[in-house]
């Protein structure tokens, strides 16, 4: 396919679309077992020798074929699902997701909550580590805000959950945490003191911290938390290699020398396994 007729698709009207989208559009209509069809198509396969096709089909989950109309009616059969795109466009899969080997590691040695979906079931699993061998620090993270009705988790109730150290618990995202009275304390943002730091949640009535942390709130109050070990580092390194998605797509990249010299280079990259 030549870019003048791709040109003319586009001033046709093209829409853009990801094959995640069209797949899940189109799987309450293919029977089970059946292949789908996508046809009619601009199909940009990456593929400098191919880069367009017009027809791709989808196989028990994989792709079975890339090429013309034609070739794709061989894959016909019954309970094939066949889409004509009218010259639509598929893109394949962006693969925008990634883990920080050190960070991930580190969050697999403490108080895990991402399998947690209400509140209820993050208070139980809060109360079980809390009841867990004791550290100077309850650390850990991975609740979603969505599992908390308005407002969100409060200092009081991780007070109760946790009374005996400090605690500081991230959202799946880390730049959200919530907080116990006594890591506010620690990190000398108490009740009734005057240090200001932005990204504290206060209650509008009280003016009194609620315990949830924003941003730059997160990485104060958290500095005050002991560093972890040389142990806790090679622990989380270990781990975190070890992971599946580790195996399949771990890169290490290196910084540059700290003096370029002449010739600048490019950071260096290598597969890890």
């Amino acid at each position: 396919m030549s870019n003048g007729a791709f040109g003319d698709r586009r001033s046709n009207g093209v829409i853009a679309a990801s094959l995640l989208t069209l797949l899940a559009a189109t799987r309450a209509h293919a029977e089970p077992g059946g292949n789908l069809i996508l046809r009619g198509a601009a199909i940009y396969t990456f593929d400098a020798a191919r880069p367009w096709a017009s027809a791709l089909v989808i196989r028990n989950g994989r792709i079975a074929y890339v090429g013309d109309d034609a070739g794709a009616l061989a894959f016909a059969g019954p309970g094939t699902h066949a889409l004509t795109l009218d010259g639509r466009m598929v893109l394949p899969g962006f693969h925008d997701s990634h883990c920080h080997p050190m960070t991930g590691g580190m969050r697999l040695l403490r108080c895990r909550l991402n399998d947690y979906k209400t509140e209820r079931q993050i208070y139980a699993a809060v109360r079980a580590c809390a009841a867990g061998p004791k550290g100077t620090w309850l650390l850990g993270g991975g609740w979603s805000p969505e599992a908390f009705a308005r407002g969100g988790p409060s200092r009081r109730k991780l007070d109760q959950l946790v009374p005996d150290r400090p605690a500081l618990l991230t959202t799946e995202d880390g730049f959200t945490a919530w907080v116990n009275t006594r890591a506010l304390q620690l990190a000398g943002v108490g009740i009734g003191s005057r240090t200001q730091v932005e990204g504290i949640e206060r209650d509008p009535r009280t003016h009194e911290p609620t315990g949830i942390l924003k941003d730059d709130a997160v990485a104060f109050v958290k500095g005050h938390a002991p560093r972890p070990t040389e142990g806790e580092y090679r622990e989380a390194l270990r781990r975190s290699t070890a992971s599946p998605i580790a195996s399949e797509s771990l890169h290490w990249s290196t910084l540059p020398p700290a003096k370029p010299s002449s010739t600048p280079t490019a950071p260096r990259t290598s597969r890890g396994s």
